[in-house]
């Protein structure tokens, strides 16, 4: 399966949105969702399933038969997609509970690293410009290396 939570693939999709759907329906209370929250997403997720099927086998499939199944995804994706939103933001429902589902849990957003630079310099003569650069990393990686471009900008900079 792929890394995004909805997959693109609609096999794929078709069992994530099963298994998310089946788990809501047995304890919506627990996620924080109705029953009839439950039974609607259920029912959507059922309506893709048989669309897909009948998408495809060769003796069903028509281009009428493939705009259902895009219309029964996108149904299906809306719903979810609600709902996923608000499980995610809920920190009442355990992690584990979030994995159960198919939710992955996100990483903790981690800040760019800026580049520092002091620029020193007076306009000499009548188009050019005498000026000192220098470039300074506050971290250092792991390993002792010299760091990467997306090395963490400190305190250390200092400005001429």
């Amino acid at each position: 399966m792929a890394d995004k939570f909805i997959p693109e693939r609609d096999l794929d999709f078709a069992r994530m949105a099963r298994n998310f759907a089946v788990n809501i329906a047995r304890e919506p209370e627990r996620f924080g969702a109705s029953a009839q929250e439950a039974q609607s997403l259920r029912q959507a997720v059922d309506e893709f399933r048989d669309a897909l099927c009948a998408a495809m086998r060769k003796q069903t499939r028509s281009a009428l038969i493939v705009s259902q199944k895009n219309q029964a995804r996108a149904s299906a994706v809306r719903l979810i997609r609600s709902l996923a939103k608000r499980i995610r933001a809920n920190d009442s429902i355990s992690a584990i509970d979030k994995v159960a589902i198919g939710m992955r849990q996100r990483p903790a957003r981690l800040k760019r690293a800026r580049r520092c630079c002091s620029i020193a310099g007076a306009p000499v003569g009548h188009n050019r410009l005498a000026a000192s650069m220098s470039w300074s990393f506050t971290s250092k990686s792991a390993k002792g290396r010299a760091p990467s471009r997306r090395a963490r900008c400190g305190s250390s900079c200092t400005s001429s």
